[in-house]
């Protein structure tokens, strides 16, 4: 969460010194546990929001990063978020995209 310079310079390296055609996946499921709740890691107590999730992959494919991992949520978890989200999948806040 609110590290979009350091993903940025991230997938600049792998863009320019692998290859464009590097397969890359990028995860929005942090959670955060542990000590870093305790307020130590003020910058780590929240979870990615969707929007820097989406910024990262845009910038990604802006550098000709294509081979992005794209998984679609299993049913199973839609209908979990679903129970948890008064009858909406939801997810890190957003609607769940089909």
């Amino acid at each position: 969460p609110g590290g979009l310079a350091e993903t940025a310079e991230i997938l600049r390296y792998l863009a320019r010194e692998l290859s464009r055609d590097t397969y890359v996946n990028l995860m929005n499921q942090y959670y955060p546990g542990g000590t870093v709740r305790d307020g130590r890691f003020p910058d780590l107590t929240r979870m990615l929001t969707p929007a820097e999730y989406h910024e990262a992959r845009g910038y990604a494919r802006k550098l000709g990063l294509q081979r992005l991992d794209h998984r679609r949520a299993h049913a199973r978890l839609l209908l979990r978020l679903a129970e948890v989200g008064g009858g909406k999948p939801r997810y890190l806040g957003a609607p769940v995209a089909d």
